[in-house]
């Protein structure tokens, strides 16, 4: 007999082969396949770390997108599964408490028996930031500790970052975007994470940053309406004018009964609501003028929001407008009188709005001084007095009285400035001899001033009076506040030679 010599390596090569064989004798017939409905292209879940057993009975994982913790428990023991690993999440789309992720996807082929891990939403913790003012600082709060805050325009220009905290001096920003609009993104300190598809053992983190706009400009006080005022503030001194919060309730607190009735607003403030909803078609608000012994000027704003104001005055039946389809008037009023205003979408569908209502009070000190029974003197070329024109609906200061003496026959002129009356309204000067109220000579000016020149006027006193002219008394208007109402216009007498 011979004897063989056989390396080790063919002896490693045929225990293999052996091996192989026995593996691919044991693998499942085309027919158990079949009876499994195992078709050959299942999708195992990652979460599955073992090979099913042998002779597994496979089924579809019911779809628990949108239901709750007990739904989700139910669906699954229809089927034979079981509720896994259970996470949370404020990220997500969808109702807080309900499924947000499922892993493995519904509809995908499992063992029965096995587990399904889900991701449940829940309700965000409310980190409400707010704009507030101290002294000449504006801040941004949170109602919690938060991290990573970037303040940006609304291009999306960084204009400052802050790593942590709860409260941060945003007054730069403020300026830089002239009280414009504000975005605002930041994180909590604990982040929550809504976990992808994954093992059980961890998870995949999305973006957890928050976001907010706010548009500064609700907060501007009402003696900065419009942006450039501010930004010129900034440049002169450094700082910003005073910021006032928004009231938010007291428009829509007057719902619906505003659509019919006139509500009083408490005070000179900024205000939010709503216009333009079904059954909600117009806000009507008033707003009452204060004590002042001469009456307030009133002014109504649209800050923001797509809506008109239509200005009424005397008329609780609405039967009077004034201003129509515009954003903004004043109106002159008497002292503890009231104005009525509605405010209405300026195009179709509901429209957020924010209003801001101020007022000025009227100013003439001299009016006891310059009536007809109480003129006040003017001395030929002895420098100017002051006096007031005050266009105002009923019982209006329309007109001042003045004298003077002279010493021999001359001729006058008589010089009116600085006036500064709504447009439509003019200065009249008029003058006669004491003893008489016509007209001896007139004339009828601009709305800042006027010049009377008279012709010879023989020695003694002569009154003279200046007064309101044009087509109409004009009291209320557009833009900015004539400044008829707080600063007084000059007079002058000179003799002409």
């Amino acid at each position: 007999m011979k004897n063989f010599k056989v390396s080790s390596t063919k002896v490693m090569l045929a225990a293999l082969v052996v091996i192989v064989g026995l593996g691919l004798g044991t693998g499942a017939s085309g027919a158990e396949k079949a009876a499994t409905g195992d078709t050959g292209d299942m999708t195992v879940p990652k979460s599955v770390t073992t090979p099913p057993p042998r002779g597994a009975t496979y089924v579809l994982a019911p779809d628990l997108i949108g239901k709750t913790e007990g739904e989700a428990k139910k669906e699954l023991s229809k089927v034979g599964l079981k509720l896994g690993e259970l996470r949370f999440t404020t990220s997500a789309k969808g109702k807080p408490g309900t499924v947000a992720k499922q892993t493995p996807p519904a509809k995908t082929k499992v063992v029965k028996g096995s587990k399904v891990d889900v991701v449940v939403l829940k309700a965000a913790a409310k980190i409400s930031p707010k704009i507030v003012q101290k002294g000449e600082k504006v801040f941004m709060e949170f109602s919690e500790t938060v991290k990573d805050v970037i303040i940006s325009d609304a291009k999306g220009n960084k204009l400052q970052q802050f790593k942590q905290g709860k409260r941060f001096d945003i007054t730069e920003s403020v300026i830089k975007t002239k009280a414009g609009l504000l975005k605002v993104t930041w994180e909590p300190t604990v982040p929550d994470k809504l976990y992808m598809p994954g093992p059980p053992s961890g998870g995949t983190a999305v973006d957890t940053k928050h976001t907010a706009n706010f548009d500064a400009s609700r907060y501007i006080n009402e003696d900065v309406f419009r942006k450039q005022g501010i930004e010129q503030a900034a440049k002169t001194t450094g700082k910003i004018p005073k910021l006032l919060e928004v009231d938010d309730t007291f428009i829509e607190n007057g719902e619906p009964g505003n659509n019919t009735i006139f509500y009083t607003l408490p005070g000179p403030k900024l205000y939010s609501g709503n216009v333009g909803a079904p059954g909600d078609p117009v806000d009507r608000l008033a707003f009452t003028s204060g004590p002042s012994p001469n009456g307030t000027v009133i002014t109504v704003h649209v800050v923001s929001g797509n809506v008109n104001v239509t200005l009424y005055y005397g008329s609780l039946l609405m039967a009077n407008p004034l201003v129509e389809n515009g954003n903004n008037f004043w109106i002159a009023v008497l002292p503890s009188d009231y104005i009525y205003f509605s405010v209405q979408p300026a195009g179709t569908g509901a429209s957020p709005y924010t209003i801001a209502v101020s007022h000025k009070y009227i100013l003439n000190p001299n009016e006891a001084q310059q009536t007809e029974n109480n003129p006040m003197q003017l001395h030929l070329g002895g420098g100017t007095r002051e006096g007031a024109l005050i266009p105002r609906f009923s019982g209006s200061d329309w007109e001042d009285w003045f004298f003077v003496q002279l010493p021999q026959s001359q001729r006058l002129r008589i010089i009116v400035t600085d006036a500064e009356l709504p447009t439509y309204n003019r200065v009249r000067i008029g003058i006669c001899p004491e003893d008489s109220n016509n007209a001896y000579e007139e004339v009828i000016g601009t709305y800042n001033g006027a010049t009377l020149e008279t012709w010879q006027s023989y020695p003694g006193t002569w009154k003279i009076r200046v007064a309101l002219a044009g087509p109409g008394v004009e009291f209320h208007g557009t833009g900015n506040i004539p400044s008829c109402y707080r600063k007084p216009y000059k007079i002058r007498a000179e003799a002409i030679p």
